[in-house]
Formats: C-alpha cells, structure tokens, sequence
C-alpha cells in the first residue's frame, strides 16, 4: 500500500490532481516527477520482488521440503501454517492483499467501486478458503472465513448506503437498524475469538496435540484390525477387493491410496505407490531412506506368516495315535 501512494491521484473540479497521501504535491509537478524512480523502485522491490521471491520458494518446497532442514526452518513462516496439501496458500493471501492495495490505485477518489472490488475479491477468496480449508488449525479456517465474509458484506451493504438522493439525515434513520444489527455481529465475532483463545490458553479447549493423539490411537488400533484379520485368514484378498469396490466410491477410493501412500512415505519410509501423493510436501525423501523394498516387505510377511502356521500345528507326540469315533 505504501509502494502505490506516490501513483495515487485525486482529482479536483478546479484544481491540477494531487496525490491522495501528500496533497501538497500535484500529479503533474516536477515534485512528483522527482520522486517517481522512488515509487517505482519500491513496487519493484516489495510488491513484485517479494511476490516473486515466494511463489519461486512455493514452486521448489516439494523438492526441497524433505531434502534440506535449513531450507525447512527458513520457509516456515511461509509453509507450517498449512495443510501440507495445501503449502502454496500462503501466495494465495499474499496475492489477495496485492489486488486489495491496487484498487487505491486504480479508484484512488473513488469509494463505490472501492467498495465493489474489495467485496468481489473477499468473496472469490472466502469461497476458495471455505471449499479448500487450508489452515493447519481447523478453527483458524472458520475465523478466517467468518472475518471475510463479514468484510464483504459490510462492504456489499456501504454500497447501498452511498445513493446521493436524499439527505444524511433521511439516509441515517433508513439505515441505522441495518448498521446496528451489522456492527452486533461483528462485536458478538470478536468476542467468540477472544473467549475462545482465552480458553484456549486455560488449557478449556482440546487443542490440535491432544486430538492428534485421540486420532492415532484409533487409528493404531483399526490397523490392529486389519491385520488380525488379514493374517488369521478370516477374509481373502478376493472378499476384500469386492467389498472395497461395493462399499467405497471411486473419490473414497483415490483418497484412501493418497493417504496409504503418504502413511508409506512419511511412517514407514518407503517409496509411494501413487504419484498423486506428490502433490503434498513430505518430511522424508522418496528414495535413498527407504528401509525396506516392496519385494522385502512381502517376504518378510511371507515368512511372518509361515511361522505362525506352523506354530498352530500340534507337535508330533501331542498328535494321537488313533483316532476313537
């Protein structure tokens, strides 16, 4: 927003333009025509430079997430706060603040299509924000979607508000319930947030480890399942195909490859079995940490299996002589 002030001009009925931050300088004055290698240099280097600094650190970190921990610790302010599906909405913020700074630029005297464009972007990105759900911390999610939409629609609403017919003082009293009930609401937010993160820090609220935990010994004891199941020979690999293609859509199906593919590269180290689980940033590398093959795993529970049939076999003097019907 500072960057763009020395290209914001307002005009006058009878009066050069000046510009809306300095309005001792006109816009078509040797003062401004001085300064103007100074605001561009500064678009330059903070706009479009930092801009483009992110998106190339956003473009490598899936080749550079697992390989390097320096490169780890330097783009965290950029990475964490996210889902790892979901690493590159950091330029997507960065990207909504830009277009909100330009429309000074564009309508620098102008608050009707300020308020338009401002309404139109908040609304673009709310609608993504809510449908991807980017934030790491599930409620940060909810916040933000509720901030800005909140934003958009007292923005929506100032427009109906700025009809040059009639005076202030009918205009007032038209819509003084609308603002009323407006800025309720928007107090009531503010103060979910705050008693929220109040008890948040009381310990009140589960918060994401205490979840995560919750989470992985269920999961642990499902994998449990799974395996008494598979290893006692209760269902065969056919029952387990036909019930998955019955029971589980295509979307279910896909999604539960990209989760077991990850489990497999981030628990387990070993190479994915999808490259749609690419799309992600991983901590381990896909190859070189492996510590085991495919073909090892498979003859280690080969092995595994033998071992337990043979140690449900009787031994041979526990086996009787004959037999009495």
């Amino acid at each position: 927003k500072v960057a763009f002030q020395f290209f914001e001009c307002r005009p006058h009925p009878s009066a050069p333009a000046t510009l809306v931050a300095y309005p001792d300088i006109t816009c078509t004055g040797d003062d401004r025509t001085k300064i103007m290698w100074a605001g561009a240099t500064a678009i330059i280097l903070y706009p479009i430079a930092v801009l483009a600094v992110m998106v190339f650190l956003v473009w490598i970190a899936p080749k550079e997430f697992s390989k390097s921990n320096d490169f780890r610790l330097a783009t965290a302010f950029l990475l964490t706060r996210w889902q790892p599906t979901m690493w590159y909405f950091g330029v997507v913020v960065m990207f909504r603040n830009a277009l909100i700074a330009f429309i000074g630029v564009l309508y620098p005297a102008d608050g009707i299509p300020q308020l338009a464009w401002t309404a139109t972007i908040l609304g673009f990105y709310t609608a993504g924000q809510s449908a991807k759900r980017p934030w790491r911390n599930g409620p940060l999610n909810m916040f933000d979607s509720s901030l800005c939409m909140g934003v958009a629609i007292l923005c929506a609403f100032l427009l109906s508000t700025t009809n040059p017919r009639g005076d202030a003082e009918s205009r007032y009293e038209r819509f003084y319930p609308f603002v009323t009930l407006f800025f309720t609401m928007a107090g009531c937010t503010m103060l979910f947030v705050v008693v929220y993160c109040t008890l948040f820090f009381l310990g009140k609220v589960d918060n994401n480890s205490t979840s995560a935990k919750k989470t992985t010994t269920v999961l642990m004891n499902a994998v449990r399942q799974i395996d008494e199941i598979l290893m006692a020979g209760l269902m065969k690999n056919k029952q387990v195909d036909d019930r998955i293609q019955k029971f589980l859509t295509t979307g279910e199906q896909l999604e539960l490859v990209h989760l077991m593919s990850v489990a497999l590269r981030e628990v387990f180290q070993i190479a994915a079995i999808t490259r749609s689980s690419s799309k992600r940033l991983f901590l381990n590398s896909a190859g070189g940490s492996q510590r085991a093959s495919g073909k090892q795993i498979q003859e280690l529970r080969r092995q595994l299996t033998a071992s337990q049939r043979m140690a449900q076999v009787p031994k041979e003097e526990e086996i009787p002589a004959t037999v009495e019907f």
